[in-house]
């Protein structure tokens, strides 16, 4: 099977190119050509093309519904998901923004006495750092970001401008504030994340977007502990049929409030099938990150 790149993901079809051509007209910051409904192209001072989200989109999103995959009333758990959050060309932008800035890494991590290298690469943006009127950084670090992840991965401060302006945008869209951003590389099928639940403290969501190859994304409850076991290691017991699993696809908004770490289980699967990369961004609260 031909080993597809990255960009067959992002290239719009025949179809949908025709309907989207337009005759460029002169543009400029003030003048901006319009594309469809979601973007705007503008020149930046270099005279270089670059999209942007128009703010009444904002409201675009607000209006458009959510697809509950979990809304349970007894634990609180809800898992919410919106197909379309970025375009193709913000996806493209900022799949293409991330890949050159990333400092990745590769975690390690013990597990059964063992040290394991992690079968994805990840990199991790915490508390932002701002700049003055003059463009001299000035740190808001509290020390708080020394609890924030593992110590095997770099910490960046200098958000690319595309991921603070979309950090901003889930933050006016959700209502939470998010202080931290992990992005995990999937290059392949063969890259995973195995069954887990996150530390963040209940009552604080975990934005995710989805960029590039679509991949497999499923839940299952916590498993409950077989007690009864001779073994040193309890072992899970999981009845069957209670796996969730959805395909999230490129540009997609994956939402899961703070009830879900505490009741439900996620991984991202091995799949064979799956040739090109995927970006994934967590945005989380840094100062409640790891508390738990």
């Amino acid at each position: 099977m031909k080993r597809k790149s990255i960009t067959d993901f992002f290239n719009a079809s025949p179809k949908k190119i025709k309907q989207e051509s337009r005759e460029l007209l002169t543009s400029s910051a003030e003048n901006p050509i319009l594309i469809n409904d979601e973007e705007e192209i503008i020149l930046n001072e270099n005279n270089e093309q670059k999209f942007e989200l128009k703010k009444k989109n904002l409201h675009h999103h607000r209006n458009q519904e959510f697809t509950f995959i979990l809304n349970e009333k007894d634990t609180g758990v809800q898992v919410r998901y919106m197909e379309r959050f970025l375009s193709q060309r913000e996806s493209k932008e900022l799949f293409d923004c991330l890949m050159e800035k990333c400092e990745w890494t590769s975690p390690k991590y013990n597990m059964y006495g063992k040290d394991v290298v992690s079968k994805r690469k990840v990199a991790f943006f915490g508390k932002p750092i701002t700049r003055n009127e003059t463009d001299s950084v000035v740190d808001t670090n509290d020390g708080s970001v020394s609890r924030v992840y593992n110590d095997m991965v770099k910490l960046q401060r200098d958000w690319p401008e595309p991921l603070l302006n979309l950090k901003k945008r889930l933050e006016e869209l959700i209502g939470e504030k998010y202080e931290a951003a992990l992005i995990n590389r999937y290059d392949d099928g063969d890259d995973l994340i195995g069954w887990h639940a996150d530390r963040e403290a209940s009552g604080f969501s975990i934005a995710s977007v989805s960029l590039g190859a679509s991949r497999d994304f499923q839940l299952r409850p916590m498993p409950k502990q077989n007690t009864n076991s001779s073994n040193t290691t309890q072992s899970p017991i999981q009845k069957k049929g209670e796996i969730i699993t959805k395909s999230l696809e490129n540009g997609c908004l994956l939402i899961m409030n703070g009830a879900t770490q505490k009741h439900y289980q996620h991984c991202v699967p091995k799949r064979k099938g799956v040739l090109s990369a995927r970006l994934n961004i967590t945005f989380r609260d840094i100062n409640v990150y790891g508390q738990n």
